[in-house]
């Protein structure tokens, strides 16, 4: 998904993982956040938990990786 947008001309910064991503969300403003719920550290859900805890106003998409099952 990173180098799709970055592809697109947009600024992109990644994250390992939640806490690397929380950090990042307090050090500078973003437009958007687009954050996969099964991240190690911080989960998707708890980062927008803590985003609207701090009364940051920024739009969210959370991301669900789903691997289906071989038949």
């Amino acid at each position: 998904m990173t180098a799709v947008l970055i592809g697109s001309g947009y600024h992109v910064d990644a994250a390992e993982d939640g806490a690397v991503a929380w950090e990042a969300l307090q050090a500078k403003p973003y437009d958007l956040l687009i954050t996969d719920h099964n991240m190690p550290k911080i989960t998707g859900v708890e980062l927008v938990k803590n985003l609207r805890s701090a009364r940051m106003a920024l739009p969210v998409v959370v991301v669900i990786r789903f691997y289906p099952v071989s038949q």
